[in-house]
Order: C-alpha cells, then sequence, then structure tokens
C-alpha cells in the first residue's frame, strides 16, 4: 500500500518524524536503545530467520527443516540451539530410540509472526520487483490474499512513521513497605 500524498515529508526536509521533534542525536540514542534494536539483535541472522519461518510454515523436525532450508546441519544445530535458549522454540522429544526432537514454536515464537509476515510483504513488494513472481499468502477461512497492514488498535488507522512517536510510560510509585517495630 502506498501512503497518501499527505504523509508525504516534503522535498529537502533534512528530518522528520520524531528526528524532527527531539533531535537527531537524541533520537539516535532512544532508537539504540530500543525494542526495534533488540528484536533484531534477538532474531539474529537470515538462517535464524529462515528456521523461524519454517516453523510457520508447519516443518518442526530437524530434517524436514534441513531438507527444506538446504542448510548445513551444523549451521541448523546452531540457530535451533538459539531459538530454544531465547525462548522462541520448545525442544520436544518425540523418539526414545535413537533421541529424536521436535522444535515447536512458544508462545513468543508465535508472536513474531506478525513481524515475519510483514518483511515478506516488503520483500514481495521491494525486493522481487521484476525478478520474480512473489509467493502470495492466502488467508484460508475468507479464501482472500493476504495484503496485511499494520493499525492502531485503537482508531484502526494505518501506522505511519510520521504519525508515531516513542514514549516511555510514567513510572507509577510502588507501595512503601510497611516496617514493624
Amino acid at each position: 500500500m502506498e501512503p497518501p500524498a499527505e504523509h508525504e515529508e516534503p522535498a529537502g526536509t533534512r528530518l522528520a518524524g520524531i528526528a524532527a521533534l527531539i533531535g537527531p542525536q537524541r533520537a539516535g540514542a532512544v532508537l539504540r536503545g530500543s525494542q526495534v534494536a533488540m528484536a533484531f539483535e534477538a532474531v539474529g541472522d537470515r538462517w535464524t530467520s529462515l528456521v523461524q519461518a519454517s516453523a510457520y510454515c508447519g516443518l518442526h523436525r530437524f530434517g524436514d527443516i534441513q531438507a527444506a532450508l538446504e542448510m548445513p546441519t551444523n549451521t541448523l544445530a546452531g540457530r535451533l540451539k538459539r531459538l530454544v535458549r531465547a525462548g522462541s522454540f520448545d525442544r520436544i522429544q518425540y523418539l526414545d530410540h535413537p533421541p529424536r526432537f521436535e522444535y515447536r514454536l512458544t508462545d513468543r515464537g508465535r508472536a513474531l509472526y506478525l513481524a515475519a509476515l510483514t518483511l515478506h510483504q516488503w520483500a514481495g513488494r521491494w525486493l522481487l520487483r521484476g525478478r520474480a513472481a512473489p509467493l502470495r499468502l492466502w488467508h484460508r477461512p475468507c479464501d482472500s490474499i493476504v495484503d496485511g497492514a499494520v493499525v492502531c488498535d485503537h482508531c484502526w488507522r494505518e501506522l505511519r512513521p510520521a504519525e508515531v512517536e516513542p514514549r516511555r510510560p510514567a513510572r507509577r510509585s510502588l507501595p512503601r513497605k510497611r516496617t514493624t517495630n
């Protein structure tokens, strides 16, 4: 979806959005300590993202993931360990002899689906342009092509960078502990 013209920044505008309000140095400090930076660090590299995406496609066993991604086995083993340590996957034994495991998404791992879907749509639009037909996703309940948008859960308007600003909630004062004498 293209943003409407009224949301575009005027040509020649040096700073926009939050940087225009608080300055580029302060905006940079906010970003470096932001949840976005933490999320990209947690997701890791290309292989980690592909392993995570394979679970969204229903692949749970080491051999199935390895065959689908054509990933070196030592690389896959390392990424699965990282995802289990991060709490995105649970490692569940399904066979005793020899020991075999499935890797299932946890609530934390499932919560990344919206981000993965958004990146999938972005890549289809901007990276595959003219090179290959993008893989389209279908929403089974309504049998329609998925073309999701991130919207405000209060007003249902699509979120645009110039209309969103980072704020830390005010700290609530904690009740004081009573001391007994």
